[in-house]
């Protein structure tokens, strides 16, 4: 086996058979999500405990579990549902179980820019031209 497929945080062979092999499509891609996944997780930081906010940290939560789900990064994609279900249970102005999650969710993200960092060497090492 390949890292490609051992990899429980970075599913990069779904990744590219999704995307027909396209290497260039699958870091373009995984760059965007982590782009975008970071100013999420800055944004839900600074939400207060309204109603309101609650409800706008669920979406965006949902959104990047979506997200997870299409780069195949399962752990992460786990991450975000447990965090999405906590903010749905929560009761009003209880959010300090949620930042805890928070704080899990940006540890997964670390693990997917490793592992992506870790495939992105090893790919442009597989595709170095030989002289």
């Amino acid at each position: 086996m390949t890292v490609l497929s051992e990899n429980p945080t970075l599913d990069l062979r779904s990744l590219l058979l999704q995307l027909d092999g396209d290497l260039d499509a699958a870091r373009a891609l995984l760059t965007m999500f982590l782009e975008d996944a970071r100013l999420i997780l800055a944004e839900l930081r600074v939400l207060g405990d309204s109603a309101e906010e609650r409800r706008h940290f669920e979406i965006k939560i949902h959104g990047l579990k979506g997200a997870c789900a299409n780069i195949g990064a399962e752990r992460m994609r786990a991450r975000c549902l447990a965090l999405e279900m906590l903010a749905r249970s929560q009761a009003q102005g209880g959010l300090g179980a949620m930042e805890d999650a928070a704080s899990a969710l940006e540890a997964g993200l670390s693990e997917v820019e490793s592992s992506f960092a870790a495939v992105c060497g090893m790919a442009n090492a597989w595709l170095k031209p030989v002289y």
